[in-house]
């Protein structure tokens, strides 16, 4: 083998381990996924299934700070820290709630894009029998997740304009107050699911 192609092979290596890497860790996310709809759960039982594999594969701290922009900059450790377990017990919840029931769902990996050794996105689909299918692109840096892409819309950008919209209206703590009632309303759908 030429000293070229070594050389080649050596920039590459990185990327492409990366890379299988980060759909490992996309994969057994969409298992879990699966694992809480058919468990059959509540809402509880299903953010207990979720919430551990969220601290596994999600960059909760990246998506908290990119989410509050220049408010991340100005919390000292403790705030930074409140603000990124709340937006961690959030996305628990998030998924618990959407992610209720098992009706033949299955999740295809499609791809698998690794620009840098440290970036990737990982490239899936939703399929579903009662509509259409979902593109869920991951994106990844050092191997875990930051950005969902679902049909072409962003949740880190949508978090950041929405996020930055509440501080405007009523601080940073008005921000909490908001995602704390946005749980909280995940949870009482969940009881009222479980006395059905």
């Amino acid at each position: 083998m030429s000293i070229r192609r070594l050389l080649l092979v050596a920039l590459l290596l990185p990327c492409a381990l990366a890379a299988a890497d980060d759909r490992d860790t996309v994969e057994q996310f969409n298992d879990t996924l699966i694992r809480a709809m058919k468990s059959g759960g509540n809402f509880a039982d299903r953010a207990a299934i979720i919430g551990p594999q969220v601290e596994v594969a999600f960059d909760v701290d990246t998506i908290a700070r990119v989410s509050l922009g220049r408010t991340w900059r100005e919390l000292d450790d403790h705030g930074r820290t409140q603000f990124a377990e709340l937006l961690e017990s959030l996305i628990v919840a998030t998924y618990a709630d959407r992610f209720d029931r098992f009706n033949d769902q299955r999740f295809e990996t499609t791809g698998v894009e690794a620009p840098k050794a440290d970036r990737s996105v990982v490239k899936t689909r939703l399929v579903r029998v009662d509509a259409d299918a979902v593109t869920l692109d991951y994106y990844l840096t050092n191997g875990r997740i930051y950005n969902i892409v679902a049909d072409g819309v962003s949740d880190l950008s949508l978090r950041r304009a929405d996020y930055t919209a509440i501080i405007g209206r009523k601080g940073f703590d008005g921000l909490l107050a908001d995602i704390r009632s946005k749980i909280a309303a995940y949870r009482d759908d969940g009881m009222d699911e479980a006395a059905q």
